[in-house]
């Protein structure tokens, strides 16, 4: 399901862990001008956890988007815990990961609050496609039981 929120000089759309998925209609958050879309997504899929692992779980997926001629664009992400993680979540057992703006996995992708920043991408040159990996870290020795875990996240353009 995907589900484009406005708000003033923002547009989100509505994230699954583990599938990402694309809305292709522009994202209008001055009335009709300015506009960002979203044009496709690659999931950040960890498929099985290893609990004995020594490890850990990474993954890495991407967002692809075009947006107006001289915006400039924040990219934000929901779901930051207190000390800058984020949790899976299974009835009352949750799995630590986080999502990261690179590749080391030193800068977690957050929504400027609990200590994690938001994401400023410069601004944009129309008709050009921009594409924002993210990367997913489970860490390892997490003693979790058998089960299928998720979480939605909220992933926002503001410009």
């Amino acid at each position: 399901m995907t589900n484009r929120m406005l708000r003033a000089a923002a547009a989100s759309v509505v994230l699954s862990v583990g599938l990402l998925l694309p809305t292709r209609q522009p994202l209008h958050a001055d009335g009709g001008g300015s506009t960002c879309a979203i044009n496709s997504t690659t999931a950040v899929n960890f498929g099985a956890y290893d609990p004995f692992s020594a490890v850990p779980d990474d993954s890495a997926g991407n967002v692809k988007y075009t947006c107006s001629t001289g915006l400039t664009v924040v990219i934000s992400l929901s779901g930051v815990q207190v000390g800058g993680s984020r949790k899976f979540t299974s009835g009352t057992n949750n799995l630590l990961y986080n999502i990261y703006s690179d590749a080391a996995r030193t800068l977690p992708l957050g929504d400027g609050t609990n200590g994690v920043s938001s994401l400023n991408v410069g601004k944009m040159t129309s008709g050009t496609q921009k594409t924002q990996q993210l990367y997913g870290r489970i860490p390892a020795g997490q003693d979790v039981g058998q089960a299928t875990y998720s979480a939605t996240l909220v992933l926002t353009f503001n410009f």
